[in-house]
């Protein structure tokens, strides 16, 4: 659905879902977990409440960014007993996505540095390590599970070529932070 064709109640429906139900979901707990000093709370985002790039999804895209907002103020709010952490999700094979356009996940595949769409087991495996003890000193922080980085991000696409681990484009610049400044406002990648 284009944004335009979006209305006050499709915005209401995405955030409800996305944004107050974890909030409900997080008062109806957080007192006893105090209570019990322990528990892990984990939020599931989306990289495109990281750095977002599809504007006909702005809905979407906004809630998942308050999300990860209400998971760091959740975080101060309720440490040093509760651990509120977050996943951000890059394309994931769900039943949903089986129904997106065949060029579509071609070219979105194409963006993600391991060339495919995560696996359901592989975020379940991340959300079993953080809500486990072996996570004890993770707290505030949002793990990005999609497959990809800021460059490959950042250059969407075509121009994205991997040397050595880093872009061909920043290989001259990738340890002089001011350096890379620089080149992103001279390439107008901001």
């Amino acid at each position: 659905m284009e944004e335009e064709d979006r209305t006050i109640e499709d915005w209401k429906q995405t955030l409800n879902i996305n944004l107050i139900a974890p909030f409900i979901l997080t008062k109806l707990i957080e007192k006893e977990m105090v209570k019990n000093k322990g528990g892990a709370i984990i939020n599931i985002s989306s990289t495109n409440g990281i750095n977002t790039y599809y504007p006909t999804s702005v809905d979407y895209n906004a809630s998942k960014s308050r999300l990860i907002s209400l998971t760091y103020n959740s975080a101060v709010e309720l440490a040093p007993y509760v651990r509120v952490n977050c996943i951000g999700l890059g394309w994931v094979n769900t039943e949903m996505n089986k129904e997106l356009p065949e060029d579509f996940v071609k070219e979105e595949t194409e963006r993600i540095l391991v060339k495919r769409f995560a696996e359901p087991e592989e975020i379940a495996k991340v959300a079993t390590f953080l809500a486990s003890d072996d996570a004890s000193f993770i707290n505030s922080t949002i793990i990005k599970v999609g497959g990809t980085n800021f460059v490959a991000e950042l250059l969407q696409g075509n121009e994205f070529k991997v040397i050595g681990g880093c872009h061909e484009k920043f290989k001259d610049c990738l340890f002089d932070i001011e350096g890379a400044i620089n080149f992103v406002k001279e390439k107008n990648y901001e």
